[in-house]
């Protein structure tokens, strides 16, 4: 289960820490944001915060997914470490650290350490 299950939501997450979370059969092992339709307008950001040893199917530790083109999503000086996004047969296994489907966003200053997916 993630330990951050977000939809049509705008989120700000500084100085925290995610450790060993694991959501095999889902996305998004620590954080998966998803938005879609018409909802609340805004930004979200994560920043400065460690991501060590989580699992999922994708995006190891964050999965972010918008088909709004309004939304704009910032990783900043985070670190990624032991991140792992599981292969099952032909689906899933997509994004060790991070998995992004969306149009606006950017990661900056984040360091990326042994991922795997």
């Amino acid at each position: 289960m993630n330990w951050l299950y977000l939809k049509l939501a705008v989120i700000q997450i500084y100085h925290c820490t995610f450790k060993s979370i694991s959501d095999e059969t889902n996305t998004g092992g620590a954080i998966h944001i998803e938005n879609s339709g018409s909802s609340t307008d805004g930004n979200s950001s994560i920043h400065k915060c460690t991501f060590d040893s989580c699992r999922s199917k994708n995006g190891g530790a964050v999965y972010i997914k918008t088909s709004q083109f309004k939304r704009y999503y910032s990783i900043t000086n985070c670190t990624f470490k032991n991140n792992e996004a599981i292969s099952e047969g032909t689906s899933g296994g997509e994004g060790g650290a991070i998995y992004f489907l969306a149009s606006c966003g950017y990661v900056f200053g984040c360091e990326f350490i042994n991922n795997i997916g």
